[in-house]
């Protein structure tokens, strides 16, 4: 059986990337609601690990998403050791899933996608917070890279308190740039 992640989305607080009231993987699935910036009110049914039986809805999201990553490269991530990988799923399926590297200090997000149809409803957010607050107590910070076309994520990760760093110039294979973000978890130690 799949551990899934209790959560509450109701106390979702973006300034500061606390979401969750509480959540473990051992507990049960619980209905979370979330009301994101637009106001309307979502309903997911669990956030949760994905499991190998998830590959083929991953790979289906990923064609949906427009995604680059092929079913080889999913499924290497569901062993990965340093890899945390989530969905969450409302009604029948999964609609969505985030994919992050634990490397020493920090987490690199690989992958965020939610189906075309559920997407606004606060199913990413859910996603990189869950992510996010898992690594929370040994990670200081969060890398990612981004295209530079896509507003939506930008704007996300902006209101998740992300900060622009760089720019790496032909990053995707189609030659466009990615945009390089940073979020601080906490703060870094002098040592």
């Amino acid at each position: 059986m799949t551990a899934v992640l209790q959560t509450s989305l109701c106390s979702f607080r973006p300034s500061n990337g606390a979401c969750f009231d509480a959540w473990a993987s051992t507990h049960t699935p619980v209905n979370t609601c979330s009301t994101p910036r637009n106001g309307r009110s979502t309903c997911c049914d669990a956030l949760r690990r994905a499991a190998a039986s998830d590959l083929d809805r991953l790979v289906e999201l990923e064609s949906l998403t427009n995604g680059s990553w092929n079913p080889e490269q999913i499924e290497a991530e569901l062993y990965r050791e340093r890899a945390t990988v989530l969905v969450v799923d409302e009604g029948e399926g999964t609609v969505g899933w985030a994919v992050g590297w634990a490397v020493p200090q920090e987490i690199h997000l690989m992958n965020v996608a939610v189906h075309p149809e559920h997407q606004r409803k606060g199913h990413a957010r859910a996603l990189l917070t869950a992510l996010f607050d898992q690594h929370r107590g040994d990670a200081e910070s969060v890398l990612l890279e981004v295209r530079a076309s896509n507003e939506s994520a930008l704007r996300l990760y902006c209101s998740l308190g992300f900060e622009r760093v760089g720019l790496r110039r032909r990053y995707y294979a189609d030659g466009e740039d990615a945009v390089l973000m940073t979020l601080l978890l906490r703060e870094r130690r002098m040592e």
